[in-house]
C-alpha cells in the first residue's frame, strides 16, 4: 500500500545534523538516495558542514548546510529550504532535530508536505532524567504526536514510544529505512 501515490514527481525534504558522524546521518542518505531512485526530487538539509559520507550521496541528490549549532537560525535555514523547494515529504532521523523541523513545517509558508519522523532507539533510555530531559521529553511528544508518519525500527522501539510518550498512533514498522521510498509498510 503506497502512503504517497507516485502519480507525479515527488520532492522529498532530509533534514539532518550532518552528513557524516553515525547512523542516523546514514539512515538520512539511505532515504534519500532511495527517493532520489524512485525519480523523486530530493534535497537534503544538513545542520552542521560534516561530510565524511557525501560521497555515498547520490549526484542526482542536492544538499546543503545549515548554521551549525545555532538552533534558531537553523529553524529559519529549514522554514527557508521548505518555502523554496515546496517539499511533498519531510523526512527527519534524529529526535532532537524532530521538534525543530516541526515548527519549521508549521512556520513555512502554505506548507502541505506530509512529516515523517522516525526513532532508532528508545527514548525512554536516551531521554535524561533531569529538568532538560522532561522539556525534550516533552517537545518530542508533541512532535510525534503531530507527525503525520513515525517511523520505529522494531516493536520494541514502537511499544517503548507508545509507552514512555503516551503516544497511541498507529507507527510506520521499518526494521530497514531503505524500504521507506517503496512503502512496504505495516501499520499499527
Amino acid at each position: 500500500k503506497s502512503l504517497l501515490p507516485m502519480h507525479h514527481t515527488k520532492k522529498i525534504l532530509v533534514v539532518c545534523s550532518s552528513l557524516g558522524g553515525g547512523g542516523a546521518e546514514k539512515v538520512a542518505i539511505d532515504v534519500a538516495n532511495g527517493f532520489q531512485h524512485l525519480n523523486c526530487k530530493v534535497n537534503i538539509f544538513a545542520i552542521h558542514e560534516k561530510t565524511e559520507y557525501a560521497h555515498l550521496i547520490n549526484s542526482a541528490v542536492h544538499y546543503e548546510f545549515g548554521a551549525g549549532n545555532k538552533a534558531s537560525f537553523n529553524v529559519l535555514g529549514i522554514i527557508r529550504k521548505i518555502n523554496a523547494f515546496k517539499p511533498d515529504i519531510i523526512f527527519v532521523s534524529q529526535n532532537y532535530l524532530c521538534f525543530w523541523v516541526f515548527l519549521a513545517q508549521k512556520l513555512a509558508k502554505n506548507c502541505n508536505s506530509q512529516l515523517f519522523v522516525r526513532e532508532g532507539s528508545t527514548p525512554s533510555a536516551n531521554i535524561p532524567k533531569s529538568v532538560k530531559g522532561f522539556f525534550i521529553k516533552s517537545l518530542v511528544k508533541v512532535t510525534y504526536s503531530y507527525a503525520d508518519h513515525v517511523i520505529a525500527t522494531c516493536d520494541y522501539v514502537r511499544k517503548d514510544i507508545q509507552n514512555f510518550l503516551g503516544i497511541k498512533k498507529y507507527f510506520l514498522l521499518l526494521s530497514y529505512i531503505v524500504q521507506l521510498p517503496y512503502f512496504s509498510v505495516h501499520h499499527y
